[in-house]
């Protein structure tokens, strides 16, 4: 049943022309059966694997086959805690297409932000 729920509200949120992205991506084992599943149009990639990236082979590995998967199922990968510069350059040479954290912007009180 959760599955079914999952699946119609991916469903419904793209009747109203919204797009699905999955959030924390490969924490854990990464299993792409959700990404099936849901077809998201992003993939959050969990910022443990981001952090690790020049010190763990498995984060890059890891990495890599959600890219592969992603080139396969056509979602965007954003990559989350990119908090220096060194890290922010690997992912470019990656090819991921999104990052954010510290090392992009600092967070400012939405008061602050000039619209």
């Amino acid at each position: 049943m959760r599955a079914e729920a999952c699946v119609c509200f991916a469903a419904s949120i793209r009747a109203v022309g919204c797009g699905l992205m999955v959030s924390g991506f490969g924490r854990r084992a990464v299993t792409f059966t959700p990404l099936k599943t849901l077809r998201p149009d992003y993939v959050k990639v969990d910022g443990v694997i981001v952090r690790k990236l020049l010190t763990a082979p498995t984060a890059e590995a890891k990495l890599r086959a959600i890219l592969r998967v992603g080139k396969v199922m056509d979602y965007q990968v954003i990559a989350e805690m990119v908090e220096d510069q060194d890290i922010l350059t690997r992912l470019k040479v990656l090819g991921v297409g999104f990052a954010q954290g510290y090392g992009i912007q600092q967070p400012h009180p939405i008061e602050k932000i000039a619209c």
